[in-house]
């Protein structure tokens, strides 16, 4: 298994009820997830429910508003079924909100309950505004995710070009396979003022995609790259 499968779904997922732990913790099940043969894993609610039985376990949903139009099943159905399961989402990826640090969980009435007695801190009147209005301004989330999906699918095509290997993505970045000798690609692509993740020993790099112009950049740093 790649170093990339076991950062994208927490090997927490595969271990959930631990002895004597009253909570597991999981990520996101994503749609997709690779190994170095590009084998495509889902991980299914029926799943997630059996590794829940002993202990509550908590689903950190980052990216379900990406997911929107891609016929994405949702982990909110579990709680709706009163599976034992704590299901969270945030305002910092397409809302915009990461420096008010808010989001909100959905769990059963008697998950949520205790989870309120151990509650430590209270949010700001600023960041539940905020919260509040983001969610009414659907016209916002809808043209980020328009301009997300042009941007992904102009930026895999030119990397289509060149031949490098990339999973399906969905969000607002995506992982490329560069090889064991690109594993120097975040350094090269610097010296062109462009910053990408770090590579993993199997040399799969994380590129966020930013805006039109941004990846324009990024393309033209990895034609210079790769076709030189």
């Amino acid at each position: 298994m790649s170093s990339y499968l076991r950062s994208s779904i927490h090997t927490a997922l595969f271990s959930a009820a631990l002895a004597g732990a009253g909570v597991a913790h999981a990520a996101e099940p994503q749609q997709t997830a690779f190994i170095e043969e590009i084998e495509i894993v889902v991980v299914t609610g029926s799943y997630i429910e059996g590794a829940a039985e002993d202990a509550a376990l908590p689903i950190d949903v980052l990216r379900a508003e990406d997911l929107a139009k891609q016929g994405s099943p949702s982990m909110v159905e579990l709680v709706r079924r009163d599976a034992n399961v704590v299901v969270s989402r945030t305002f910092s990826k397409i809302y915009g909100l990461a420096g008010l640090r808010v989001g909100y969980g959905l769990a059963r009435k008697d998950i949520a309950d205790n989870l309120r007695r151990l509650r430590m801190s209270w949010l700001n009147t600023l960041s539940l505004r905020a919260a509040i209005a983001s969610l009414q301004d659907v016209d916002f989330v809808r043209e980020t995710r328009r301009k997300n999906a042009e941007t992904r699918k102009f930026v895999l095509a030119e990397m289509d070009k060149l031949k490098l290997v990339h999973p399906p993505s969905y969000t607002n970045f995506f992982a490329l396979q560069v090889g064991q000798n690109g594993r120097d690609l975040p350094e090269r692509v610097a010296r062109f003022g462009i910053h990408i993740g770090n590579a993993t020993e199997t040399g799969w790099v994380r590129v966020t995609i930013g805006t039109m112009d941004e990846m324009k950049s990024f393309v033209k740093a990895m034609r210079t790259i790769f076709e030189s």
